[in-house]
């Protein structure tokens, strides 16, 4: 989970990339919901989204892992 600001510690994940799925550096990966701000999440690398370790809808911890991204032909780590 990306640092939002000083006061906001947790946000909601809704993502917008499927399990499997080929990202390219910079498309759109998810949202994060606070109660202070709404922020779109950009993949910082390309490849496949081999696991998603906070589902949609689940609260996260500024620092924790959202999901894995791995090289193109990786299949995914965790089942849908």
């Amino acid at each position: 989970m990306p640092f939002l600001s000083e006061s906001v510690n947790e946000g909601t994940v809704s993502w917008q990339a499927q399990l499997g799925e080929m990202v390219y550096e910079g498309d759109w990966l998810l949202d994060v919901s606070t109660n202070k701000v709404d922020m779109t999440v950009d993949s910082p690398v390309a490849g496949v989204l081999i696991e998603i370790c906070v589902a949609d809808d689940e609260t996260a911890q500024v620092g924790e892992t959202l999901g894995v991204i791995g090289p193109a032909g990786s299949a995914p780590l965790t089942a849908e």
